[in-house]
């Protein structure tokens, strides 16, 4: 081979494979851009189901949703509300910290796991992720707000009861003295 003909042969080879390289990144990208539609469809077809009560074939779609899409991390909250309201609350636990750990800046997981530690008498972690909710929220949010007003009514009600009794007898002995 002439050594002036290599350069443009090698030249005409790079430029073409960086064609087709782009184009193939293309495709996946229109591909990936496609599954994440179809995963949202899924959703909002499952939230519908859900909606109407038929919670097996919403949680259907919600497993179709994140089969498309394992990182759709509103899914898996989603699917973690199905569970629990059929009473599968170790696969609900799982569904909500799989969401959180997919998207830890999503509020509603931390609500919904808020809410079913509370069902579940952990009032400490129940407290935990309620004051998370709380940090992430906006203030105007009326759930960030409901998320603080959750924390203080979760550590007065840990106060021991003794100590409530002890202010409820102080404050009846001062009533008393009072009307002497």
């Amino acid at each position: 081979m002439d050594n002036h003909i290599l350069p443009k042969f090698l030249i005409t080879s790079i430029a073409a494979l960086c064609v087709f390289c782009s184009g193939e990144a293309l495709f996946a990208q229109e591909n990936s851009n496609g599954l994440h539609l179809q995963a949202r469809q899924y959703r909002e077809a499952g939230l519908e189901k859900q909606r109407v009560g038929n919670l097996a074939e919403a949680m259907s779609l919600y497993q179709k949703a994140i089969t498309i899409d394992p990182g759709y991390a509103v899914a898996y909250n989603d699917l973690g509300v199905i569970y629990e309201a059929m009473g599968s609350p170790e696969r609900a636990e799982e569904s909500y910290l799989k969401s959180l750990k997919i998207d830890p800046a999503y509020p509603s997981v931390y609500t919904n796991l808020a809410f079913f530690y509370e069902n579940q008498r952990d009032l400490d972690k129940a407290a935990f992720y309620w004051g998370k909710r709380a940090q992430i929220g906006s203030a105007d949010d009326p759930w960030t707000q409901k998320a603080a007003s959750r924390v203080k009514d979760i550590r007065i009600s840990k106060q021991p009861i003794s100590d409530q009794r002890e202010q409820e007898v102080l404050g009846l002995m001062t009533d008393v003295a009072a009307n002497k």
